[in-house]
């Protein structure tokens, strides 16, 4: 899940699965994309690696920095260093 401002105060959200995370990026593979510059919020529910425990949240924010249309469409988000906050299930 993920949303950003409009300039006009209007929210906007869409949602779409992870394709590639890494300490710097997110890209996103989604129908509803958001502009190129645009700052956003997203939530990644990442799985449990043993089986009985919750899984984990990735809470983060970034700038999206590609929007692609042409070969799928999906988006990636950075901001040199992404601001992320990891959170157990249990603790949301």
């Amino acid at each position: 899940m993920f949303w950003w401002d409009e300039p006009d105060g209007n929210r906007r959200e869409g949602a779409g699965v992870t394709r590639d995370i890494s300490t710097i990026g997110i890209y996103v593979v989604s129908s509803t994309c958001p502009p190129p510059g645009v700052r956003l919020q997203l939530q990644v529910s990442l799985p449990s690696l043993q089986g009985t425990l919750p899984g984990w949240r990735l809470d983060a924010e970034g700038q999206v920095v590609r929007v692609e249309t042409e070969s799928g469409q999906g988006f990636a988000v950075s901001n040199g260093e992404l601001s992320a906050k990891l959170k157990t299930r249990n603790s949301l």
